[in-house]
């Protein structure tokens, strides 16, 4: 189970419950020039660290593949609610 963070701890990534990666830096979603937020699913434009990419193509950057039970919290989980999270086996839907 991959789960994605996204506040004032930063941007966080876990797999499985553990963090695997976090950059203080990102604290808010994007923002558009008219004032939109919006955080994207399968779809990446992180550095070529967070992500292996190291050729600057866009291809790379898209998930292939399926995505299921996607959630969204009004707020950030802390690593211990995604680590229980993960080990409830619940599906989040």
């Amino acid at each position: 189970m991959a789960t994605a963070t996204l506040g004032s701890a930063g941007q966080c990534l876990y797999m499985d419950g553990t963090l695997v990666s976090c950059d203080s830096s990102t604290t808010t979603a994007y923002q558009t020039s008219s004032g939109a937020m919006w955080w994207r699913f399968g779809y990446a434009t992180m550095s070529a660290g967070f992500l292996g990419i190291t050729d600057g193509n866009e291809e790379q950057r898209a998930f292939h593949g399926l995505l299921d039970d996607a959630a969204i919290w009004t707020r950030q989980l802390t690593a211990r609610e995604v680590r229980d999270l993960h080990r409830s086996g619940i599906p989040v839907l």
